[in-house]
């Protein structure tokens, strides 16, 4: 009679256990590492209003 209701017991046991680790696996595989950048700070003199590629290559000339 004892050895019978060690083995439920043991048998419980091990039931719990292998649902625990069932659960456990896809909780452990959802999880993800999320980055946060922030966005880059501009401030008014680092864009001009009316930007011209031509007007660069000529404001670049003076440079060389």
């Amino acid at each position: 009679m004892i050895i019978q209701i060690a083995t439920t017991v043991v048998f419980a046991a091990a039931c719990l256990a292998t649902i625990a680790t069932i659960a456990a696996g896809p909780a452990a595989a959802a999880r993800r590492t999320v980055v946060v950048k922030q966005p880059p700070t501009v401030s008014p003199g680092d864009v001009s209003e009316s930007w011209d590629a031509r007007q660069n290559v000529l404001a670049s000339k003076r440079y060389e």
